[in-house]
C-alpha cells in the first residue's frame, strides 16, 4: 500500500500536465492559467514559473506574483522565485528567516550573488558566524576540510578576505587540540 502512495505525486503531476495541455489546446486560458498556477504551487519548478510568468498580462503580473509567492509554501523554490525576481528586500528576510532556524551552506551559496549588492556586510557577518559554528561542531578531518572549504566561498564577498584571515587566527587560538583541523587550515 504504501509503493501506492509514493506514486501518486507523480500521477498528480502527470495529469496536471496533460489537463494543462488540454486547456491550451481547446482554448480554455483561464483553466490553462489556473492549471498552470497549481502546477507552479505544488511542484516548485522554474520552468512552470517562467511560463507562468509569460502567459499572465505584463500589467496583471505585479498582483499575480504577490498571490502566487503567498501560495508557495516550499521555502528553497520561493526563495528561488525572490532571487529570480530581484526582490532583494523580500529575500533577505527570507534568508534570516531560514538562517535563524538553522542555517545551511546551501543557502549561502545559492543566494550570496543576490543578496550581496544590498546587503554584503550583513551576509558576510551571518557567513562568519554560520562558519565559526560549523567549525566549532566539526570533529573529524572530514569535517574541517568543509568547513575550510566553504570558507573559501567567504572569499567571494566584499569584505571576506579579512573575516577568513580572522576565522582563521580564531579557530587556531581556540581549538589548538585540533591537529587535523590546523592542517586543513594550513592548506587554506
Amino acid at each position: 500500500m504504501l509503493d501506492t502512495h509514493k506514486n501518486w505525486s507523480g500521477l498528480a503531476e502527470k495529469v496536471h500536465a496533460k489537463l494543462k495541455e488540454m486547456y491550451r489546446a481547446t482554448g480554455q486560458t483561464e483553466k490553462f492559467g489556473d492549471m498552470l498556477k497549481t502546477m507552479v504551487v505544488t511542484q516548485s519548478r522554474m520552468d512552470f514559473y517562467k511560463e507562468y510568468k509569460d502567459f499572465v498580462p505584463k500589467q496583471q503580473w505585479k498582483d499575480a506574483l504577490v498571490e502566487l509567492l503567498n501560495s508557495i509554501t516550499k521555502w528553497d523554490f520561493r526563495m528561488d522565485v525572490l532571487a529570480y525576481e530581484n526582490m532583494t528586500d523580500e529575500l533577505y528576510v527570507s534568508f534570516c528567516r531560514v538562517f535563524s532556524i538553522g542555517p545551511s551552506f546551501f543557502y549561502f551559496k545559492r543566494y550570496g550573488k543576490a543578496l550581496c549588492p544590498k546587503y554584503n556586510a550583513e551576509f558576510v557577518k551571518m557567513f562568519v558566524e554560520y562558519l565559526d559554528g560549523a567549525m566549532e561542531r566539526a570533529s573529524n578531518r572530514k569535517e574541517y576540510r568543509n568547513v575550510v572549504r566553504e570558507a573559501g566561498g567567504l572569499l567571494k564577498y566584499e569584505g571576506g578576505l579579512p573575516e577568513v584571515n580572522r576565522l582563521k587566527i580564531s579557530w587556531l587560538s581556540r581549538f589548538k587540540n585540533r591537529p587535523a583541523m590546523k592542517d586543513e587550515l594550513e592548506k587554506m
